[in-house]
């Protein structure tokens, strides 16, 4: 999903006020399904936890046959949407760029009144899902950016009970160009966190991931240029003309 409670400013993702119908975005998971590439999916955005059925979709991609995950800021990860979503995905990556509230402010990642997910909110959501009994991994996602470079995280990274951490670095067609950060700060963050055994680095995002946008458009990732429409065209022929790094793509998803 597209639309966001929250105001990132090095987010790279274009919103758009357009989401297909309910039963569209059924009939692309479907067809998702159904080709002959496809075995997982990932609902991410933008916020998927802002689109209110969520729940439905990620249930139904589940009964599909489809490997579901789910990537989020937490802030709507209340205990009624982790008892409708647990039993049908593998794994939750939360995105935690800072665990300074003013920085977290700063690089507005937070609600317009400024209200972020704050650190005892995130321990709360990582201990509810461990506790769950629910075979679901928690993976934590930071992107490195001009506000949070120097920041020693890794201590409280330590803290929580996840499974990986991937460090991610700003990408050039960020919204705000003062995000952005040399080579050289974003392999001193790498340095400056190491530490838990969990952690992945990706500097690199370029055609390393399949999108569908929420008009059912094939898109790349960072440019976000089109390849198709999933809704109206065959997914495996689709494929066979977007740019995917596959090395790279099996790389992140093998970890």
């Amino acid at each position: 999903m597209e639309g966001c409670n929250f105001h990132c400013k090095f987010c790279f993702a274009p919103f758009a006020s357009k989401v297909l119908p309910f039963d569209s975005l059924l009939q692309i998971i479907c067809k998702i399904a159904e080709s002959k590439s496809c075995s997982a999916i990932n609902f991410a955005g933008g916020e998927p936890t802002v689109y209110n059925r969520l729940s439905e979709l990620i249930k139904f991609a589940h009964k599909c046959g489809l490997k579901c995950s789910l990537i989020t800021n937490g802030y709507n990860l209340d205990d009624n949407l982790l008892k409708n979503i647990l039993p049908y995905i593998t794994k939750i990556g939360l995105s935690v760029h800072s665990f300074n509230e003013e920085t977290k402010k700063a690089m507005m990642s937070c609600t317009n009144n400024l209200n972020t997910l704050t650190n005892y909110q995130l321990s709360e959501i990582c201990d509810k899902i461990t506790a769950s009994g629910y075979d679901c991994k928690i993976k934590v996602n930071t992107v490195v950016c001009s506000l949070n470079k120097d920041e020693n995280m890794v201590s409280r990274i330590k803290q929580l009970p996840i499974d990986q951490w991937k460090i991610l670095r700003c990408q050039e067609n960020t919204r705000d160009s003062s995000m952005l950060v040399s080579n050289d700060a974003f392999l001193n963050f790498c340095r400056n966190n190491k530490g838990f055994d969990g952690t992945t680095i990706e500097d690199d995002m370029h055609n390393t991931y399949i999108i569908v946008n929420p008009q059912g458009d094939l898109v790349s990732s960072i440019t976000y240029k089109k390849y198709g429409n999933v809704l109206h065209d065959d997914v495996d022929m689709l494929l066979t003309k977007y740019p995917l790094r596959i090395d790279k793509y099996n790389e992140r998803e093998h970890r």
